[in-house]
């Protein structure tokens, strides 16, 4: 039920809708729009990010919500960052918020969004994450969990009183968690390079639509028609560790955004950017040029080691990139090798015979399943000839029912087939232990499905039985039990469930 605006347009809040809550890239829908006949109101879609754009750079995260609603109705004023070239910065406190409430001040144990004067703490836009961290002040401190930047420039650390007091017009010390900006910084740079890569490798044309930056890795959405082959991920992988090997410079400046655009900047299509634009550069002369007001590495040597962990295709000429770098890169490369060494040691081979020995296992695997297959369908047969003359009559009802052999539940089915064939008429019930597990398995001819017997409702009342349950159609049904010692008894109850339908 698609909102309309008109007969013939689709609504632009019903377009954003779909993007913010179902993911659903906005070029898609207006794909399927287009298919049935219906163009999109963009205008009214604009207006609606407008609306929402200020609560989507403070949050996005479900277990945020209190928190943006702080966010936004908490100081107006512009928080100078400090944080580009430093994770410390001396400080006053703005103004505060307890439990989403404004308060003069906090106390140990309070949940508080404050806004400073001036912050080393990023605060989460553009796709990367906000710093976490300390701030202490005169007469308490707080643990930062996370920071996010309003609209109106106010940058809003979000965290916990640890101790003490925190209180309007404190002068505090503002420290950021370095090890992790650290990480963001390695995973934001490796996206520039990554989307660098993609433009000389894939095509030109490769435009990005969005990038999520962390600690522990990133994502890089990106437009472009084709596919991406694995060959091309390996050389986007290589191009991007030689660059990091150069250790090229990456430098940010401050200049007009009309100049930036005539440079060759690559701006996001849907961002919104002011008068003046920050511009990251990385090498000489450059590999990229892009506007980001986000955290970077000086050079790209600190990125140390860059992994693709996944590509995927998000919706018509839309990609997904994931990835990792430096510390986390290192300690999957180690997971992974660890791995490989446990493998090469029980197979008995060097690191580099695993790939062989493991497809020469799987053959011979292969081979012994087919082999066994065999086994089993020839005692099966055994099996046929043993149990035919073991049915007996209840209430003028021919009844089977036995324990077999251990058989996988195919051969299980095969040999009641055979079982029904040569009976005509019957109910045969087979019981099983494989792998230890008890396997029943119950089929009714049609003339007695006709006289009310139901193989699902006996399969059910024996496995019961044995811990279990299952159940399954008139004709045919199977099920499983826990326990192999009851099997007999749960054979026994046969029976009273034939008696109880036809006495």
């Amino acid at each position: 039920g698609a909102v309309r605006q008109g007969k013939n347009e689709l609504a632009g809040r019903e377009v954003f809708r779909l993007s913010d809550t179902h993911g659903i890239p906005p070029e898609v829908t207006a794909e399927i729009a287009a298919e049935k006949g219906l163009t999109v109101d963009w205008d009214g879609f604009e207006a609606e990010m407008e609306k929402h754009r200020e609560i989507a750079r403070i949050g996005g995260r479900s277990e945020t919500s209190s928190r943006t609603s702080a966010a936004l109705t908490i100081g107006t004023g512009a928080t100078e960052f400090r944080g580009y070239d430093r994770i410390y910065t001396q400080a006053r406190v703005l103004s505060l918020t307890v439990k989403e409430l404004e308060a003069r001040s906090a106390s140990e144990g309070d949940e508080v969004c404050v806004v400073l004067d001036e912050t080393p703490f990023y605060g989460e836009m553009g796709g990367q994450v906000g710093d976490c961290g300390r701030i202490s002040g005169p007469h308490g401190k707080l643990v930062v969990t996370d920071t996010v930047r309003t609209a109106s420039d106010a940058t809003v650390h979000v965290g916990k009183v640890t101790e003490g007091t925190v209180s309007v017009g404190d002068e505090v010390e503002a420290g950021v968690d370095e090890e992790r900006r650290l990480d963001i910084a390695r995973n934001h740079t490796a996206t520039h390079l990554l989307h660098a890569a993609l433009r000389q490798i894939v095509d030109s044309s490769v435009e990005q639509k969005g990038s999520l930056v962390e600690p522990e890795r990133f994502r890089f959405d990106f437009s472009y028609r084709g596919s991406v082959t694995g060959e091309q991920l390996t050389a986007i992988r290589a191009q991007v560790n030689e660059w990091i090997r150069q250790n090229l410079i990456a430098k940010a400046e401050i200049v007009p955004y009309s100049q930036a655009i005539a440079d060759g900047a690559i701006a996001l299509f849907d961002e919104k950017y002011g008068d003046e634009v920050r511009v990251l550069q990385i090498g000489e002369p450059a590999i990229s040029r892009e506007l980001c007001g986000g955290t970077h590495v000086a050079a790209t040597g600190e990125i140390g080691t860059f992994l693709i962990t996944g590509e995927s295709s998000i919706g018509t000429g839309l990609h997904r990139i994931e990835g990792i770098s430096g510390r986390v890169a290192e300690s999957v490369i180690e997971s992974r090798l660890t791995a490989l060494h446990s493998a090469a040691r029980e197979l008995e081979g060097s690191l580099e015979e695993v790939p062989h020995k493991v497809r020469s296992l799987i053959g011979e695997l292969e081979a012994e399943r087919k082999r066994s297959l065999l086994l089993e369908r020839e005692l099966s047969r055994k099996v046929v000839d043993e149990l035919y003359g073991q049915a007996e009559q209840v209430n003028g009802v021919t009844v089977l029912a036995a324990r077999v052999p251990p058989l996988t539940m195919a051969v299980l089915r095969e040999t009641g087939d055979m079982l029904r064939d040569r009976l005509k008429s019957a109910v045969v019930v087979l019981a099983t232990a494989y792998n230890g597990k008890p396997g029943f398995l119950a089929m009714v001819t049609s003339d007695l499905t006709e006289r009310g017997l139901h193989a699902g409702d006996i399969v059910n009342r024996v496995a019961k039985a044995t811990g279990g349950g299952g159940g399954g159609k008139a004709h045919m049904a199977q099920a499983g039990g826990k326990d192999a010692a009851m099997i007999d008894e749960a054979l026994r109850l046969v029976r009273g469930a034939v008696a109880d339908r036809t006495g």
